[in-house]
Formats: structure tokens, C-alpha cells, sequence
């Protein structure tokens, strides 16, 4: 239990900073949830359409460090390596 008046303010802090990070990873999630699939069905058209929002939300967490910037990277080349391999 925090004791002094700074302490217990920082514990809100964090729980709120908690629930918006949660919250951006969720949205990461769901996005790189329809981007598989897409690919996974084969269809390039709709992964190539989704391949930009996905970056766009990698780029955007890494910059608010909800996620570190070489995951963001490492992420969105492997998303490309399998959107360029579709029907290669």
C-alpha cells in the first residue's frame, strides 16, 4: 500500500497507463488477426490493403514504447516477407 500522497498518485498513474497500453496491444492483436487470415486464405488484394494499417499502429506503439521499436520492425518485415510471398 502506498504511504505518502506522491505514491499514491503514481498508483494511478500506472493503472491508468496500464489499461490504455492493454488496450493499444488488443487493437494490435485483432488487427494482426485479420492481416493472417488474410493471408492465410491467400488473398494478396485485402493483405495488401491491410499491410498499411498494420504498420501504421506498429509504428504509432512503438513511438508511445507500448512496444520497443525493434519488435515494431521485426514485425512488419516478416508481415511483408509473407504478403509478397502470396501466390509466389
Amino acid at each position: 500500500m502506498p504511504n505518502t500522497k506522491s505514491a499514491k498518485k503514481q498508483v494511478v498513474k500506472s493503472e491508468k497507463k496500464r489499461q490504455r497500453n492493454f488496450a493499444y496491444k488488443s487493437k494490435i492483436k485483432t488487427a494482426m488477426a485479420k492481416l493472417t487470415s488474410a493471408i492465410d486464405e491467400g488473398n494478396k488484394e485485402q493483405a495488401q490493403q491491410l499491410l498499411p494499417q498494420m504498420y501504421s499502429l506498429l509504428d504509432k506503439a512503438s513511438k508511445k514504447k507500448i512496444i520497443k521499436s525493434r519488435s515494431a520492425a521485426r514485425r512488419k518485415a516478416q508481415l511483408s516477407t509473407k504478403v509478397n510471398a502470396i501466390g509466389a
